[in-house]
């Protein structure tokens, strides 16, 4: 992973990057990118680890059912494809997206 991102990067965050590959492999290229100005997806995707948790295509929303004991490790977003968000907890590690509000995620 490069050095400028590790070096910010909370314990937590390593953590889960490094015991989810397939996550650290999509971190490690978007955070590459560059931002990418406003729009309207035609498919947004949420996932954590346990999967996929929402999606909308064309604006017909999926939602996956999860027990109210469910806990995100992190939350990433997806528009069109491309990893636009990626955090762990309350720390953003990737933010892609121009005038988009980041939440806070309630663990």
């Amino acid at each position: 992973m490069e050095g400028q991102l590790l070096s910010r990067l909370s314990s937590k965050a390593l953590d889960v990057l490094i015991r989810y590959s397939f996550w650290r492999n999509a971190v490690q290229e978007s955070h590459r990118k560059p931002q990418i100005p406003p729009s309207s997806p035609s498919v947004v995707e949420c996932f954590d680890q346990s999967g996929l948790l929402l999606s909308r295509v064309n604006g017909y929303v999926k939602n996956i059912s999860v027990s109210q004991q469910h806990h995100s490790l992190f939350l990433a977003m997806y528009f069109d494809g491309e990893l636009v968000f990626f955090a762990v907890d309350n720390e953003v590690i990737v933010h892609r997206l121009k005038l988009f509000s980041v939440f806070k995620l309630v663990g």
